[in-house]
């Protein structure tokens, strides 16, 4: 199971939990597909998957358009 969370600013809520402690299992990451992300379990075991939309990489999409 999984939870996501879009949040403003992926960024600055990650050095927020990583301060607080957190250990986070999937390091802040830009994806070239137009995400800024990380990701840690909770106590439970529920994956948490921390999302912020961005500008995707230049031409990314470009493969998956139809001509």
């Amino acid at each position: 199971m999984c939870l996501e969370l879009e949040v403003q600013d992926a960024t600055a809520t990650y050095n927020d939990l990583k301060t607080q402690g957190l250990d986070i299992t999937y390091p802040l990451t830009d994806e070239p597909y137009g995400q800024r992300r990380f990701g840690f379990s909770d106590p439970s075991g529920l994956w948490v998957d921390i999302v912020e939309q961005i500008e995707p990489a230049a031409g990314y999409w470009d493969k998956y358009m139809l001509p």
